[in-house]
């Protein structure tokens, strides 16, 4: 999802769907939903989509040279080259992207940043070492038609972290910091779980987590306040109580954002 124009509790928004793969504009307030307005042409390309591997990550431009670009990533799907398959729609350049893959890592949401750049979220999972995230930055510059996004890797985690089913990305201004919000899906199993944490954009190099002989003394550890799981699951989902965020290993240059910034910056 992606707010077209208001704010996070009313306006319209686009909204991706799979299986039947479409991208709808939805009006919405703080309540609910309303019935979709209108529909997005989709790109040739994303016919070769499959089933439970469509349109993962959409982000609308609101600024920078892309403005009114809707940016649509699919989840796995790749090109030729291996490369993971986007698209730029509508706005003053359309055409097709591809983001070069790392380490089998798929795409499952994007986020608009200061300036015109992106935030693209990544996840992987193999029985034999569990589920594992991964933020990368993207400069505006690197955003364009035909071009091979190679991006920056802001932040890496396993499970070890305590993370799990990550899909899903905000950013927003708080405190004039920029603050990362992400959400994890349970699936509606037992075994996952919700959970949702945020930090504030580093401004110095890459953060590695789990690595604490790479840390300096920016380094500090985020308050478990900040990361809750289940509660804030819708109620009609069976979860497991909230469990605090073991938070032993600190995250190089990341900085938690008080509790308070939490509530203002939950609904990206």
């Amino acid at each position: 999802m992606t707010l077209i124009e208001g704010t996070p509790t009313k306006d319209t928004a686009y909204v991706s769907f799979e299986r039947h793969h479409r991208i709808d504009r939805y009006p919405f307030d703080a309540e609910r939903f309303g019935s979709p307005i209108a529909s997005v042409p989709l790109p040739a390309g994303t016919k070769r989509m499959s089933r439970n591997s469509g349109l993962e990550a959409i982000t609308l431009m609101h600024v920078g040279p892309l403005k009114g670009t809707l940016i649509a990533f699919a989840e796995s799907l790749t090109d030729a080259n291996g490369n993971l398959q986007g698209w730029l729609i509508g706005g003053p350049h359309s055409g097709s992207i591809a983001v070069k893959r790392l380490e089998g890592f798929d795409i499952t949401d994007s986020a608009e940043l200061p300036g015109g750049g992106l935030l693209i979220l990544g996840r992987r999972f193999r029985y034999n070492e569990g589920v594992k995230m991964r933020i990368r930055r993207v400069a505006a510059s690197e955003v364009k038609p035909g071009a091979l996004i190679e991006s920056q890797v802001l932040l890496e985690a396993t499970d070890a972290l305590n993370i799990d089913n990550i899909e899903a990305i905000g950013m927003c201004r708080h405190g004039g910091e920029t603050v990362i919000t992400i959400m994890s899906d349970d699936n509606f199993s037992g075994l996952q779980r919700t959970l949702i944490m945020q930090f504030a954009l580093p401004s110095g190099e890459p953060i590695t987590a789990g690595a604490p002989a790479n840390c300096s003394t920016k380094c500090v550890t985020p308050r478990p306040a900040i990361a809750r799981s289940s509660q804030f699951a819708p109620s009609t989902r069976r979860s497991r109580a909230p469990t605090t965020m073991p938070w032993s290993i600190p995250i190089c240059r990341a900085r938690a954002v008080s509790s308070a910034g939490v509530g203002k910056c939950m609904a990206v």
